[in-house]
Protein backbone atom coordinates (compact mmCIF):
# COMPACT_ATOMS: atom_id res chain seq x y z
CA UNK A 1 0.00 0.00 0.00
CA UNK A 2 1.04 3.54 -0.91
CA UNK A 3 -0.25 6.67 0.61
CA UNK A 4 0.31 10.75 -0.17
CA UNK A 5 -0.37 12.67 3.25
CA UNK A 6 -1.65 16.38 3.13
CA UNK A 7 -2.36 17.13 6.15
CA UNK A 8 -6.15 17.18 6.49
CA UNK A 9 -6.94 14.93 3.20
CA UNK A 10 -4.71 11.21 2.86
CA UNK A 11 -4.83 9.55 -0.55
CA UNK A 12 -4.08 5.89 -0.15
CA UNK A 13 -4.04 2.95 -2.20
CA UNK A 14 -5.88 -0.04 -1.08
CA UNK A 15 -5.83 -3.89 -2.72
CA UNK A 16 -8.51 -5.38 -4.49
CA UNK A 17 -9.07 -8.20 -1.76
CA UNK A 18 -9.34 -11.62 -2.96
CA UNK A 19 -6.61 -10.41 -6.07
CA UNK A 20 -7.11 -12.64 -9.23
CA UNK A 21 -5.61 -13.85 -11.80
CA UNK A 22 -2.37 -12.77 -13.37
CA UNK A 23 -2.05 -8.97 -12.50
CA UNK A 24 -2.90 -6.79 -9.15
CA UNK A 25 -5.87 -4.54 -8.92
CA UNK A 26 -5.65 -1.53 -6.67
CA UNK A 27 -8.10 1.20 -5.59
CA UNK A 28 -7.74 4.50 -4.10
CA UNK A 29 -9.24 6.14 -1.26
CA UNK A 30 -9.45 9.77 -0.24
CA UNK A 31 -10.38 10.69 3.71
CA UNK A 32 -10.29 13.48 5.79
CA UNK A 33 -9.31 14.42 9.38
CA UNK A 34 -12.88 16.48 9.83
CA UNK A 35 -16.30 15.95 8.19
CA UNK A 36 -16.95 18.98 6.58
CA UNK A 37 -20.55 20.67 5.68
CA UNK A 38 -20.05 20.80 2.09
CA UNK A 39 -18.54 18.16 -0.69
CA UNK A 40 -15.00 17.88 -0.63
CA UNK A 41 -13.53 16.93 -4.15
CA UNK A 42 -10.03 15.31 -4.55
CA UNK A 43 -8.18 14.68 -7.83
CA UNK A 44 -5.64 13.26 -8.42
CA UNK A 45 -3.24 9.80 -10.55
CA UNK A 46 -2.38 6.38 -9.48
CA UNK A 47 0.77 4.82 -11.13
CA UNK A 48 2.76 1.95 -11.04
CA UNK A 49 5.22 2.62 -7.92
CA UNK A 50 8.65 3.36 -9.12
CA UNK A 51 7.96 4.74 -12.26
CA UNK A 52 7.58 9.19 -12.99
CA UNK A 53 4.05 9.71 -11.44
CA UNK A 54 1.95 10.68 -14.82
CA UNK A 55 -1.36 11.85 -15.66
CA UNK A 56 -2.44 8.69 -17.97
CA UNK A 57 -4.96 7.48 -15.04
CA UNK A 58 -6.73 9.80 -13.12
CA UNK A 59 -9.20 10.03 -10.50
CA UNK A 60 -12.05 11.74 -9.22
CA UNK A 61 -13.34 11.18 -5.59
CA UNK A 62 -16.03 13.02 -3.73
CA UNK A 63 -16.46 12.87 -0.19
CA UNK A 64 -19.79 13.82 0.60
CA UNK A 65 -20.96 16.42 2.97
CA UNK A 66 -21.18 14.65 6.33
CA UNK A 67 -18.53 11.77 6.03
CA UNK A 68 -15.04 10.56 6.15
CA UNK A 69 -14.04 9.12 3.19
CA UNK A 70 -14.50 8.21 -0.76
CA UNK A 71 -13.34 5.41 -2.68
CA UNK A 72 -12.71 4.02 -6.28
CA UNK A 73 -13.46 0.30 -6.59
CA UNK A 74 -10.88 -1.97 -5.39
CA UNK A 75 -10.13 -2.93 -9.20
CA UNK A 76 -10.24 0.05 -10.70
CA UNK A 77 -6.33 0.66 -11.45
CA UNK A 78 -4.36 -2.86 -12.89
CA UNK A 79 -0.67 -3.29 -12.48
CA UNK A 80 1.61 -6.19 -13.58
CA UNK A 81 2.11 -9.51 -10.78
CA UNK A 82 5.23 -7.41 -9.50
CA UNK A 83 4.41 -3.95 -8.80
CA UNK A 84 2.27 -2.59 -6.45
CA UNK A 85 0.31 1.31 -7.29
CA UNK A 86 1.20 4.75 -6.23
CA UNK A 87 -1.02 8.06 -6.14
CA UNK A 88 -0.13 11.70 -6.13
CA UNK A 89 -2.34 14.38 -5.77
CA UNK A 90 -3.43 16.78 -8.46
CA UNK A 91 -6.22 18.83 -6.46
CA UNK A 92 -8.65 19.72 -3.54
CA UNK A 93 -11.78 21.47 -4.27
CA UNK A 94 -13.35 22.70 -0.84
CA UNK A 95 -16.05 24.93 0.85
CA UNK A 96 -15.12 28.51 2.36
CA UNK A 97 -17.67 31.09 2.75
CA UNK A 98 -19.98 28.83 0.87
CA UNK A 99 -17.71 29.44 -2.26
CA UNK A 100 -16.08 27.02 -4.28
CA UNK A 101 -12.24 27.00 -4.08
CA UNK A 102 -9.53 24.33 -6.34
CA UNK A 103 -6.07 23.91 -4.54
CA UNK A 104 -3.84 23.11 -7.79
CA UNK A 105 -1.34 20.76 -6.06
CA UNK A 106 1.56 21.21 -8.45
CA UNK A 107 1.67 24.69 -8.62
CA UNK A 108 0.61 25.28 -4.95
CA UNK A 109 -2.22 27.69 -5.77
CA UNK A 110 -5.46 28.63 -4.96
CA UNK A 111 -8.06 28.39 -7.93
CA UNK A 112 -11.38 30.83 -7.64
CA UNK A 113 -14.43 30.81 -10.04
CA UNK A 114 -14.66 34.81 -9.90
CA UNK A 115 -12.92 37.78 -8.67
CA UNK A 116 -15.76 38.46 -6.69
CA UNK A 117 -15.26 35.37 -4.96
CA UNK A 118 -11.56 36.28 -3.99
CA UNK A 119 -13.28 39.46 -2.67
CA UNK A 120 -16.06 37.67 -0.69
CA UNK A 121 -13.08 35.03 0.66
CA UNK A 122 -10.62 37.92 1.74
CA UNK A 123 -13.19 39.83 3.48
CA UNK A 124 -14.49 36.75 5.21
CA UNK A 125 -11.07 35.65 6.39
CA UNK A 126 -10.70 39.17 7.99
CA UNK A 127 -13.96 39.30 9.75
CA UNK A 128 -13.41 35.64 11.32
CA UNK A 129 -9.81 36.64 12.71
CA UNK A 130 -11.36 39.51 14.09
CA UNK A 131 -14.76 37.47 15.87
CA UNK A 132 -12.00 34.56 16.70
CA UNK A 133 -9.66 37.57 18.66
CA UNK A 134 -12.93 39.51 20.28
CA UNK A 135 -14.24 36.32 21.28
CA UNK A 136 -11.59 35.72 23.05
CA UNK A 137 -10.57 38.56 24.54
CA UNK A 138 -14.35 39.30 25.36
CA UNK A 139 -13.72 36.31 28.00
CA UNK A 140 -11.32 38.54 30.19
CA UNK A 141 -12.58 41.93 29.94
CA UNK A 142 -11.05 43.17 33.68
CA UNK A 143 -7.70 42.35 32.94
CA UNK A 144 -4.74 43.87 31.33
CA UNK A 145 -3.14 43.63 28.13
CA UNK A 146 -0.09 42.44 30.12
CA UNK A 147 -2.33 40.19 32.10
CA UNK A 148 -3.62 38.66 28.97
CA UNK A 149 -0.75 38.00 27.05
CA UNK A 150 0.22 36.03 30.01
CA UNK A 151 -3.14 34.32 29.83
CA UNK A 152 -2.08 33.70 26.31
CA UNK A 153 0.53 31.44 27.16
CA UNK A 154 -1.27 29.46 29.70
CA UNK A 155 -4.38 28.70 26.93
CA UNK A 156 -2.21 28.51 24.02
CA UNK A 157 -4.03 31.20 21.85
CA UNK A 158 -3.56 31.50 18.76
CA UNK A 159 -4.43 34.94 17.02
CA UNK A 160 -4.25 33.45 13.60
CA UNK A 161 -6.12 30.54 13.48
CA UNK A 162 -8.86 31.34 11.55
CA UNK A 163 -6.36 31.70 8.60
CA UNK A 164 -4.24 28.57 9.56
CA UNK A 165 -8.25 26.30 9.72
CA UNK A 166 -8.59 28.04 6.10
CA UNK A 167 -4.83 26.96 4.63
CA UNK A 168 -5.75 23.50 6.04
CA UNK A 169 -8.61 22.95 3.90
CA UNK A 170 -6.08 22.78 1.28
CA UNK A 171 -3.79 20.79 2.82
CA UNK A 172 -0.32 20.91 1.80
CA UNK A 173 -1.06 24.98 0.42
CA UNK A 174 1.95 26.88 1.43
CA UNK A 175 0.56 30.71 1.66
CA UNK A 176 2.37 33.75 1.89
CA UNK A 177 0.82 34.18 5.53
CA UNK A 178 2.56 31.20 6.46
CA UNK A 179 5.90 32.33 5.19
CA UNK A 180 5.69 35.09 6.61
CA UNK A 181 5.15 33.96 9.88
CA UNK A 182 7.87 31.33 9.49
CA UNK A 183 9.91 34.50 8.84
CA UNK A 184 8.78 36.77 11.58
CA UNK A 185 9.38 34.04 14.35
CA UNK A 186 13.79 33.39 12.88
CA UNK A 187 13.90 37.08 12.58
CA UNK A 188 12.55 37.32 16.65
CA UNK A 189 14.30 34.18 17.88
CA UNK A 190 17.67 35.71 16.19
CA UNK A 191 16.86 39.22 18.63
CA UNK A 192 15.97 41.25 15.02
CA UNK A 193 18.20 40.07 12.69
CA UNK A 194 18.67 38.00 9.61
CA UNK A 195 15.69 38.05 7.28
CA UNK A 196 12.84 40.71 8.09
CA UNK A 197 9.62 39.40 6.58
CA UNK A 198 8.26 42.85 5.85
CA UNK A 199 10.78 42.98 2.97
CA UNK A 200 8.80 40.51 1.93
CA UNK A 201 5.51 41.59 2.71
CA UNK A 202 3.68 43.47 0.15
CA UNK A 203 0.33 44.07 1.23
CA UNK A 204 0.59 44.49 5.34
CA UNK A 205 -3.06 42.11 5.04
CA UNK A 206 -2.77 38.75 6.55
CA UNK A 207 -6.78 37.85 4.91
CA UNK A 208 -4.92 39.08 1.24
CA UNK A 209 -1.37 36.57 2.26
CA UNK A 210 -3.65 33.63 3.13
CA UNK A 211 -4.93 33.30 -0.72
CA UNK A 212 -1.47 34.45 -1.73
CA UNK A 213 1.02 31.25 -2.14
CA UNK A 214 4.74 31.75 -0.89
CA UNK A 215 4.98 33.02 -4.66
CA UNK A 216 3.08 35.93 -4.40
CA UNK A 217 -0.02 34.39 -6.63
CA UNK A 218 -3.70 32.98 -7.14
CA UNK A 219 -5.71 32.00 -9.77
CA UNK A 220 -9.39 33.09 -11.02
CA UNK A 221 -10.30 31.24 -14.29
CA UNK A 222 -7.24 30.41 -16.01
CA UNK A 223 -5.95 33.68 -15.32
CA UNK A 224 -2.99 34.03 -12.71
CA UNK A 225 -3.01 36.98 -10.43
CA UNK A 226 0.56 37.33 -8.99
CA UNK A 227 2.08 40.22 -6.50
CA UNK A 228 5.54 41.03 -6.80
CA UNK A 229 7.44 44.01 -5.44
CA UNK A 230 7.24 45.45 -9.67
CA UNK A 231 3.56 45.93 -8.63
CA UNK A 232 0.32 43.42 -9.59
CA UNK A 233 0.73 41.24 -12.99
CA UNK A 234 -2.54 39.87 -14.06
CA UNK A 235 -2.28 37.22 -16.97
CA UNK A 236 1.57 38.11 -16.97
CA UNK A 237 0.38 42.27 -17.56
CA UNK A 238 1.45 44.47 -15.21
CA UNK A 239 -1.35 46.18 -14.24
CA UNK A 240 0.23 49.24 -12.38
CA UNK A 241 1.76 50.43 -15.18
CA UNK A 242 1.55 50.60 -18.79
CA UNK A 243 3.30 47.82 -19.22
CA UNK A 244 1.37 45.73 -21.17
CA UNK A 245 -1.09 47.65 -22.38
CA UNK A 246 -0.59 46.75 -25.74
CA UNK A 247 -1.35 42.71 -25.50
CA UNK A 248 -4.51 43.72 -23.57
CA UNK A 249 -5.54 45.15 -27.11
CA UNK A 250 -5.60 48.89 -27.12
CA UNK A 251 -4.22 50.03 -30.25
CA UNK A 252 -5.62 53.83 -31.02
CA UNK A 253 -6.85 56.03 -28.53
CA UNK A 254 -7.79 59.40 -28.02
CA UNK A 255 -6.22 61.63 -25.67
CA UNK A 256 -9.07 61.10 -22.91
CA UNK A 257 -8.51 57.20 -23.32
CA UNK A 258 -4.65 57.66 -23.01
CA UNK A 259 -4.69 59.85 -19.81
CA UNK A 260 -7.99 57.04 -18.15
CA UNK A 261 -5.50 53.96 -19.54
CA UNK A 262 -1.94 54.97 -19.36
CA UNK A 263 -0.82 55.36 -15.66
CA UNK A 264 3.06 56.12 -16.13
CA UNK A 265 1.89 59.44 -17.92
CA UNK A 266 -1.24 61.46 -16.30
CA UNK A 267 -1.01 64.92 -18.51
CA UNK A 268 -0.59 65.78 -22.10
CA UNK A 269 0.12 68.94 -23.59
CA UNK A 270 -2.39 69.20 -26.16
CA UNK A 271 -5.24 66.93 -27.57
CA UNK A 272 -4.01 64.10 -29.48
CA UNK A 273 -6.30 62.12 -31.64
CA UNK A 274 -6.26 58.74 -33.14
CA UNK A 275 -2.26 57.90 -31.74
CA UNK A 276 -0.74 54.36 -32.85
CA UNK A 277 -0.07 52.68 -29.65
CA UNK A 278 2.49 50.75 -30.86
CA UNK A 279 4.39 54.16 -31.71
CA UNK A 280 3.46 56.19 -29.17
CA UNK A 281 4.64 52.79 -26.66
CA UNK A 282 8.35 52.74 -28.62
CA UNK A 283 9.07 56.43 -26.97
CA UNK A 284 7.22 56.67 -23.88
CA UNK A 285 8.70 60.11 -22.87
CA UNK A 286 7.26 61.86 -26.16
CA UNK A 287 5.01 61.57 -29.08
CA UNK A 288 5.17 63.43 -32.46
CA UNK A 289 6.99 66.16 -29.72
CA UNK A 290 4.42 66.46 -28.21
CA UNK A 291 6.15 65.80 -24.00
CA UNK A 292 3.98 63.37 -21.75
CA UNK A 293 4.27 64.30 -17.70
CA UNK A 294 5.36 61.05 -15.53
CA UNK A 295 2.26 60.43 -13.15
CA UNK A 296 3.36 61.18 -9.62
CA UNK A 297 0.32 58.38 -8.66
CA UNK A 298 1.37 55.68 -8.06
CA UNK A 299 0.15 52.36 -6.26
CA UNK A 300 1.08 49.05 -4.81
CA UNK A 301 3.40 50.92 -2.75
CA UNK A 302 3.89 50.00 1.19
CA UNK A 303 6.31 51.23 3.67
CA UNK A 304 7.43 50.28 7.27
CA UNK A 305 8.53 52.97 10.04
CA UNK A 306 11.64 51.88 11.88
CA UNK A 307 11.22 51.10 15.21
CA UNK A 308 9.66 53.31 17.48
CA UNK A 309 10.84 52.70 21.31
CA UNK A 310 9.76 54.42 24.42
CA UNK A 311 12.45 55.82 26.55
CA UNK A 312 13.65 53.09 29.19
CA UNK A 313 11.53 50.30 27.78
CA UNK A 314 12.18 47.13 26.53
CA UNK A 315 9.56 47.33 24.04
CA UNK A 316 8.87 48.42 20.34
CA UNK A 317 6.28 49.47 17.77
CA UNK A 318 6.23 49.35 13.70
CA UNK A 319 3.98 51.10 11.92
CA UNK A 320 3.44 49.98 8.27
CA UNK A 321 1.55 51.71 5.72
CA UNK A 322 0.46 50.39 2.21
CA UNK A 323 -1.97 51.30 -0.98
CA UNK A 324 -2.54 47.59 -2.88
CA UNK A 325 -4.37 47.12 -6.31
CA UNK A 326 -4.49 43.29 -6.37
CA UNK A 327 -6.74 42.87 -9.38
CA UNK A 328 -9.76 42.50 -7.27
CA UNK A 329 -9.41 44.76 -4.07
CA UNK A 330 -8.26 48.16 -3.59
CA UNK A 331 -7.22 48.78 -0.17
CA UNK A 332 -5.34 51.79 2.26
CA UNK A 333 -4.42 50.56 5.21
CA UNK A 334 -2.01 51.18 8.07
CA UNK A 335 -0.74 48.71 10.55
CA UNK A 336 1.46 48.35 13.89
CA UNK A 337 2.80 45.82 15.54
CA UNK A 338 4.10 46.01 19.10
CA UNK A 339 6.74 44.08 20.74
CA UNK A 340 8.40 43.47 23.81
CA UNK A 341 11.37 41.42 25.68
CA UNK A 342 9.84 37.89 26.74
CA UNK A 343 10.91 35.53 29.70
CA UNK A 344 13.56 34.28 27.74
CA UNK A 345 15.46 37.12 26.65
CA UNK A 346 14.05 36.98 23.20
CA UNK A 347 11.62 39.25 21.56
CA UNK A 348 7.94 38.55 20.91
CA UNK A 349 4.91 40.17 20.01
CA UNK A 350 3.13 41.49 22.75
CA UNK A 351 -0.54 42.77 23.71
CA UNK A 352 -0.75 46.54 24.24
CA UNK A 353 -3.28 49.29 24.79
CA UNK A 354 -3.48 50.25 20.73
CA UNK A 355 -5.44 52.31 18.56
CA UNK A 356 -4.19 53.19 14.67
CA UNK A 357 -5.46 55.16 11.89
CA UNK A 358 -4.78 55.94 8.33
CA UNK A 359 -5.46 59.06 6.14
CA UNK A 360 -4.50 60.84 3.03
CA UNK A 361 -5.37 61.21 -0.31
CA UNK A 362 -6.24 58.67 -2.93
CA UNK A 363 -6.02 59.15 -6.82
CA UNK A 364 -7.62 57.87 -10.41
CA UNK A 365 -5.38 56.63 -12.75
CA UNK A 366 -5.18 60.24 -14.54
CA UNK A 367 -4.48 61.33 -10.72
CA UNK A 368 -7.71 62.79 -10.76
CA UNK A 369 -8.60 63.29 -7.04
CA UNK A 370 -10.55 60.31 -5.72
CA UNK A 371 -11.41 60.73 -2.05
CA UNK A 372 -9.80 61.52 1.18
CA UNK A 373 -9.91 58.34 3.46
CA UNK A 374 -9.78 58.66 7.22
CA UNK A 375 -10.10 55.46 9.30
CA UNK A 376 -9.40 54.53 12.56
CA UNK A 377 -10.03 51.21 14.59
CA UNK A 378 -11.27 51.67 17.02
CA UNK A 379 -13.92 54.07 15.28
CA UNK A 380 -15.32 54.81 18.74
CA UNK A 381 -12.51 56.23 20.18
CA UNK A 382 -10.67 53.87 23.26
CA UNK A 383 -7.61 51.07 22.72
CA UNK A 384 -7.70 47.35 21.82
CA UNK A 385 -5.93 44.85 23.51
CA UNK A 386 -3.88 43.69 20.48
CA UNK A 387 -0.45 42.45 19.40
CA UNK A 388 -0.98 44.26 16.26
CA UNK A 389 -3.63 46.70 14.73
CA UNK A 390 -5.11 47.31 11.41
CA UNK A 391 -7.64 49.82 10.06
CA UNK A 392 -8.15 49.60 6.30
CA UNK A 393 -10.72 50.93 3.67
CA UNK A 394 -11.19 48.88 0.46
CA UNK A 395 -13.46 48.35 -2.34
CA UNK A 396 -14.14 45.77 -4.54
CA UNK A 397 -12.25 46.05 -8.15
CA UNK A 398 -13.26 49.16 -9.69
CA UNK A 399 -10.70 51.93 -10.78
CA UNK A 400 -6.91 51.32 -9.33
CA UNK A 401 -6.31 53.37 -6.15
CA UNK A 402 -3.05 55.65 -6.34
CA UNK A 403 -1.23 57.86 -4.38
CA UNK A 404 1.52 60.65 -4.19
CA UNK A 405 4.33 59.97 -2.24
CA UNK A 406 3.55 61.64 1.37
CA UNK A 407 -0.07 61.63 1.10
CA UNK A 408 -1.12 58.43 2.73
CA UNK A 409 -0.27 58.37 5.96
CA UNK A 410 -0.62 55.87 9.44
CA UNK A 411 -0.44 56.58 12.80
CA UNK A 412 -1.18 54.76 16.11
CA UNK A 413 -1.20 56.05 19.78
CA UNK A 414 -1.30 53.93 23.29
CA UNK A 415 -3.00 54.02 26.49
CA UNK A 416 0.11 55.72 28.53
CA UNK A 417 0.66 58.21 25.81
CA UNK A 418 3.09 57.25 23.15
CA UNK A 419 1.60 57.98 19.51
CA UNK A 420 3.40 58.59 16.40
CA UNK A 421 2.78 58.76 12.89
CA UNK A 422 4.86 57.62 9.43
CA UNK A 423 4.39 58.70 5.79
CA UNK A 424 3.55 56.43 2.79
CA UNK A 425 7.00 57.74 0.26
CA UNK A 426 8.64 56.49 -1.97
Amino acid sequence: MNFNLFAQVTIETFYASPQSGQYNYFGVRASITEVQANNVIVEGFIYDEGRSPNTNHPFTLIILAGYLTAETAPTFYQTDPTANAAVVLGSITAYYASIAITFDAANNRLKFSNTTDVFTVINQLNADYETHNDNYESQYPNITAEQLDDMDDQTGFDEFKPYKDFEKLFTGFYSKRAELEALELTWLNNNYSGTDPDDYDFTFDDGENTIFNNGGSFQVGQVVYELTSDGMYVGGILIDDTNGLAALGYKSIDEKSLVMLTPSYYKVSEHFTNMNFKELFSNTNSFRGKQLVPNPCKTNKKKVSPPFIPSGSNRQFVLKVAINSIGVRNAVKAKVVHYKIGSNGKPKRARANLAVAVSGTTYYSYCGVRDYPSKSKPNNGGFLRKKQLKVVEDEWGGSIWRTKTGELIGSFATSDGYSASFPLTW
